[in-house]
């Protein structure tokens, strides 16, 4: 890829191989990273063309030390970890993690595979908006889950790794586990290492029973959220203004929760009612664009013949 090359002034370390300053055209705060030290480069080149709340972009090059560096902006806000949060409030936060990830997904058409998140990796800022940040051990792929053998330079860190780790493959429950893990970390003030069973246990019961579950299913390796499979319509459609279908899909999200409220289950015949959960329709137009549709859609129920 072809970067815009700017100058910088005011570098200072930040992290490991990483150093904060500002562009010397603008005076902007921003960050730089050395390329070599992401995964994958797709990530690189879908956060050049990306630019979205809570989501670094590439704004172009510069060199220093000799080296080329991509220059990144700068997102403002506190680790995750940098205060005390009730489980009400963390469960927002996780929800919100998810639902950034899915939009990484529903624009670009990517799974966004996170292998290495740690809270340290997920700011808040004044508004309690979400910010993630450090995507150098964050994979992209059309599958819905990776060979991690395969992939170079993966720097997993263990204590973060789920159960999926013993097997070939990675998926979303990956950083779904790391996820539950962030949680139960915050509520109990800990870190990771220190986190044994019978602190699991007592952090676990803090939350609200119906998080508990998904939390622990989290922790076993069963992922936090419920997934519906996808469903493929093809179809052809005219639309007002001679705009027309070449063809429509339509998708429940990968990364979009099922809540089932057993109470109202009755048969084994009917789906309960179910929390808004998220439909996203491709709508390919003549002129070669994509138009990109989200419903969010509740279950009352479904009964079958």
């Amino acid at each position: 890829m072809k970067f815009l090359e700017y100058e910088v002034y005011a570098l200072s370390p930040l992290g490991r191989d990483s150093f904060q300053g500002y562009l010397r055209n603008d005076g902007r705060k921003i960050i730089i990273k050395k390329q070599a030290d992401f995964t994958d480069i797709k990530v690189i080149e879908q956060l050049t063309y990306i630019e979205m709340q809570g989501i670094p972009h590439v704004l172009g090059i510069t060199h220093y030390q000799e080296e080329e560096w991509l220059i990144f902006t700068w997102l403002e806000g506190k680790a995750l970890n940098t205060q005390k949060r009730t489980p009400e409030n963390i469960i927002q936060i996780i929800e919100k993690v998810l639902t950034l990830i899915n939009k990484l997904f529903f624009l670009t058409d990517y799974h966004w595979f996170f292998l290495d998140l740690k809270m340290q990796h997920i700011l808040i800022d004044e508004n309690e908006n979400i910010l993630l940040i450090d995507f150098e051990h964050v994979y992209l792929s059309k599958k819905t889950s990776v060979k991690w053998q395969n992939i170079p330079s993966i720097g997993l860190n263990t204590a973060y790794c789920s159960p999926e780790i013993r097997e070939n493959e990675l998926s979303a429950k990956h950083h779904e586990y790391a996820l539950a893990l962030i949680a139960l970390n915050i509520v109990q003030e800990q870190n990771t290492q220190a986190l044994n069973k019978h602190k699991l246990h007592k952090a676990l019961k803090q939350f609200p029973v119906d998080w508990q579950i998904k939390l622990k299913n989290a922790l076993d390796g069963k992922g936090l959220v419920k997934r519906l499979e996808n469903v493929d319509i093809d179809t052809k459609k005219d639309l007002d203004h001679d705009v027309s279908f070449k063809e429509k899909e339509i998708k429940v999200s990968k990364g979009q929760e099922l809540f089932e409220d057993k109470d109202n289950i009755k048969s084994k015949d009917k789906l309960a009612k179910t929390e808004p959960f998220l439909f996203q329709h491709k709508i390919y137009l003549d002129n070669e664009k994509i138009l990109n549709v989200q419903i969010d859609l509740t279950i009352e129920s479904i009964v079958h013949d």
